[in-house]
């Protein structure tokens, strides 16, 4: 959850992109890192 982690949760975001699309509530969650 930190900053510097940033580039390299983009590459995790993507995956648990996928994952949101299932549970529903991550694709929300991704959406709040992203804008952060």
């Amino acid at each position: 959850m930190k900053r510097n982690n940033n580039k390299h949760q983009k590459g995790i975001e993507k995956e648990k992109f996928a994952l949101g699309v299932d549970l529903g509530g991550t694709n929300i969650r991704i959406a709040l890192v992203s804008g952060d």
